[in-house]
């Protein structure tokens, strides 16, 4: 029997993932490092690991890590500049012009009223 201290490395990442995250060679533990995220530029990371006791005794596995929006952005309004006409004699609760902001947030971050 071999019963080697296993050791993880990772393998292959997809969209930047080693610069968010890292994994101890020693446990395993992924843990966030690096760069702050900014679910606007990446919300799902995938990365490939190995554990290995010895060249011939390894295993590997596929790691996918989802970024949780929080309300990070202010909405904007698409443009900066709106007129609005009116008839002087025009009745309470007329509209007059209706504008529009987004938010690049997801979920009830995104709500803009």
């Amino acid at each position: 029997m071999n019963n080697k201290p296993l050791t993880y490395s990772p393998l292959m990442t997809w969209r930047d993932a080693s610069e968010f995250f890292h994994i101890d060679p020693n446990t395993g533990v992924i843990t966030s490092g690096g760069s702050s995220f900014d679910r606007e530029r990446g919300s799902t990371f995938r990365m490939q690991f190995r554990a290995r006791e010895s060249d011939q005794l390894f295993s590997t596995c596929l790691v996918e890590i989802d970024v949780k929006d929080i309300n990070d952005n202010s909405p904007k309004f698409v443009t900066e500049n709106y007129d609005g006409r009116v008839l002087e004699n025009s009745p309470r609760g007329t509209d007059v012009i209706r504008v529009h902001a987004n938010d690049a947030d997801t979920g009830a971050g995104a709500e803009v009223t």
